[in-house]
């Protein structure tokens, strides 16, 4: 019995709009083999502003993607997984942090 593990990552950004204001958009989804890696990857993103999935903002302020840990063994021929949520990953300037945790309730 061999447990083996990825993770897939998915949240939300927060940018300004061309033309003034600022928005949510959900952010690009990712999965990997390699916690660290995915997590570059994210922040790679954040910075170069394709974080967005592709939404078009002038600039990205600030992120909070949730990473999962799903976790998978074989047991008598049958594949059994768990998923675990185990961190929230932000990112930008708190104060945009906040902004976006405060949409993102409003949301919901």
């Amino acid at each position: 019995m061999e447990e083996t593990k990825f993770y897939r990552a998915k949240g939300y950004v927060l940018g300004e709009c061309w033309g003034g204001g600022t928005g949510m958009y959900p952010a690009r989804q990712y999965t990997g083999d390699c916690l660290q890696e995915l997590k570059e990857q994210i922040r790679n993103d954040f910075e170069s502003g394709a974080l967005d999935s592709g939404f078009g903002f002038e600039n990205l302020l600030a992120a909070s993607i949730d990473v999962e840990t799903i976790s998978s063994i074989e047991v008598d021929g049958k594949v059994y997984h768990r998923s675990d949520y185990d961190e929230s990953y932000n990112l930008g300037d708190n104060k945009y942090v906040c902004e976006l945790y405060k949409i993102m309730d409003n949301e919901q």
